[in-house]
């Protein structure tokens, strides 16, 4: 029982008592009687026999009384349980897949083809008697977007051109050399389809394809004005399968068009013509150019010289030499690491392929020449505090074979002079004595290690080993020449000592 407290204002009392609990926790507030207007004293405005404090507690009992659940449950939350609000309708289908609706008595399906852009799409509708017949043929309109049948844009379905180049775009795990030789290829072959769409190309597209790569002229430099090999066709369409392969599993087309097509491999003549116009120096001509290009860097006249011998006596590529590094080199053990590349955007890369990272034994007149260079770079052959550019091993080249030719010695000889170069009568008697060297590429030296290895014995696994190619089959296929021709010298009569 609530004990009576009498209090002067026992209104005020009670609006402490209650001031926590909300309006909407308590909405029934007690609220003492008002007095009467001409009553100054609230005490006249009780009722007759009772004194203020019993009609006080008379009142708090009551209203306990009333309100005891709604009291205790505001005591233990503080607060009204949330209101319960309507779940809101999920989408029964993503954007892009279409919508069936009723439509009076009929059923209509409705999709929207995005527009490329930024332009508006196409909204393709029509009406059925049934859902199920509106839902098969919104499955069949979406199976058409999906493989290219439907009419995108104005301009029509995305054509072999656009494919390509996002094709291109793709990581495909190539070396940076192998990618711009398929970007010229992707280029030919898009020159040769045009804008045609995917849908539209047919076996009778890629012989046409062929055809004309057959009469283009190529665009390298090596070859300037000469007929597209049948190795480049053959890698063009290659490529052209793939391309269209990766649509087959976009599902943009049905089938690949290329699947049965072939091109005829290199004849016999034709690989034998082609590896034996491959420019390498014989052993009398190898031997002028580490002689000549040893006295112009003991002159100091040829700063790359290093490179260039190390191209020469291991097969290295001009990226792998460029990217060589102190920390590759042990002079202990005799071994060279082949571990990265230099491509011709200045940048460090892994070697061209897996086969290419190797180890190679370091022939005692390299390990010697590269213990003399200076060590204040972590490139073994660097320029200028920095890593070299591998297009200044071709200039080196072009320098040495000028300085090989005896009509142009007075000249060379007056360009070091202004240099400040002076060079020994010994290299100037050197180069008087012999012939001009032909002209050759870095790369070409590469060929030179390879062609010299194999005439003088070495087994064709270790040639192909040190050139780190990923199958003898690709070192037999690019020197066979000079394996037939060793055959031929080297015939051995095993039973001539047999009666006749």
């Amino acid at each position: 029982m609530l004990t009576a407290v009498t209090f002067s204002r026992p209104s005020a009392m009670l609006v402490r008592l209650f001031r926590p609990l909300s309006r909407r926790t308590l909405p029934l507030c007690w609220k003492p009687e008002r007095r009467r207007e001409n009553s100054r004293n609230w005490r006249t405005s009780t009722p007759a026999g009772l004194s203020a404090s019993e009609y006080t507690q008379k009142q708090l009992s009551l209203f306990f009384f009333a309100h005891a659940k709604t009291w205790a449950f505001a005591l233990s939350c503080k607060q009204m349980p949330p209101r319960k609000t309507k779940k809101k309708k999920e989408r029964s289908r993503a954007n892009g897949q279409g919508t069936v609706y009723a439509s009076r008595d009929k059923f209509r399906w409705q999709f929207v083809v995005p527009g490329r852009d930024g332009r508006e799409g196409i909204r393709l509708s029509g009406t059925e008697l049934t859902r199920e017949a509106a839902e098969l043929k919104l499955t069949t309109v979406r199976a058409d977007h999906a493989r290219g049948l439907l009419k995108m844009t104005p301009q029509g379905p995305i054509t072999f051109r656009e494919y390509a180049e996002r094709y291109m775009k793709q990581p495909h795990g190539w070396a940076d050399t192998s990618r711009a030789r398929y970007t010229v290829l992707a280029r030919y072959a898009g020159d040769c389809l045009g804008d045609m769409p995917l849908t539209k190309i047919k076996p009778p597209d890629i012989r046409r394809m062929i055809a004309q790569l057959a009469e283009r002229k190529s665009e390298s430099s090596r070859n300037p004005g000469q007929t597209l090999s049948l190795e480049t066709i053959n890698t063009t369409l290659w490529l052209v399968r793939n391309i269209l392969q990766d649509a087959v599993t976009d599902e943009l087309i049905p089938a690949n068009p290329t699947l049965n097509i072939r091109v005829p491999r290199p004849g016999r003549d034709e690989h034998k013509e082609r590896q034996e116009a491959l420019k390498v120096y014989d052993f009398h001509e190898a031997e002028r150019f580490c002689r000549l290009g040893q006295g112009l860097w003991e002159d100091g006249a040829l700063f790359h010289w290093p490179a260039l011998y190390t191209m020469l006596s291991l097969g290295l590529r001009r990226g792998e030499v460029a990217a060589l590094r102190w920390d590759d080199l042990d002079f202990e053990r005799g071994f060279l690491h082949v571990r990265q590349s230099l491509n011709y955007q200045k940048k460090i890369t892994a070697p061209k392929t897996k086969s290419s990272l190797r180890r190679l034994p370091l022939p005692p007149s390299v390990a010697e020449l590269l213990r003399s260079l200076p060590r204040d770079f972590e490139a073994v052959f660097a320029y200028r505090g920095k890593y070299p550019d591998p297009n200044l091993y071709t200039k080196a080249m072009t320098s040495l074979q000028r300085w090989s030719d005896p009509e142009k010695l007075a000249g060379n000889l007056r360009g070091a002079l202004a240099q400040g170069i002076e060079i020994s009568p010994h290299l100037t008697e050197l180069i008087e004595q012999g012939d001009p060297l032909p002209r050759l590429n870095p790369h070409g030296l590469r060929h030179t290690y390879a062609t010299l290895a194999l005439r003088k014995g070495v087994p064709i696994e270790v040639v192909s080993k040190t050139l780190g190619h990923a199958q003898i089959s690709m070192t037999y296929n690019r020197y066979r020449h000079v394996l037939e021709s060793e055959m031929q010298q080297r015939s051995v009569d095993l039973f001539s000592f047999a009666p006749h």
